[in-house]
């Protein structure tokens, strides 16, 4: 794994070497799963505005955890999607997501943020084009 790692860490770098220059900066975070989960993530907010200050913070969520971020003054807009692999009630809505990650991609993200470790969310970053991607290691992809 840590080979993998490695590789990864060595595309991306070069590929952030090519991104464009001189447009508005922004930040991504991305968080898909419950409303409990999300209350859990809202002081992470107030950090990321003051680590990055003169960006846009825009934040990926699910449909339910819209109205806590909303009016959140340390998050300037906030992508909903209907569906998530995290609820299994629901079925996963791939021409929705698709089009939400060509949304997000022409955004173009200087950084990323996922706040779970889910390989589905790390690969939904790296979809989305973000420049840099923080957060934890892989959880494993199973809920």
């Amino acid at each position: 794994m840590t080979a993998l790692d490695a590789v990864g860490s060595a595309l991306f770098f070069f590929y952030g070497m090519f991104r464009k220059k001189g447009r508005q900066k922004r930040v991504l975070v991305l968080r898909l799963d419950q409303i409990g989960d999300m209350i859990q993530a809202m002081p992470f907010f107030g950090s990321l505005r003051k680590k990055y200050p003169g960006y846009e913070v825009h934040v990926l969520c699910v449909r339910d955890c819209y109205f806590l971020l909303d009016n959140n003054p340390d998050i300037d807009a906030v992508h909903a999607l209907s569906s998530s692999w995290f609820y299994k009630e629901r079925a996963f809505d791939r021409k929705e997501f698709a089009g939400k990650i060509r949304q997000l991609r022409a955004l173009e993200f200087e950084a990323a943020y996922d706040l779970r470790g889910d390989i589905r969310n790390i690969w939904t970053l790296v979809r989305a084009g973000a420049g840099k991607i923080y957060g934890y290691g892989s959880g494993g992809g199973s809920t």
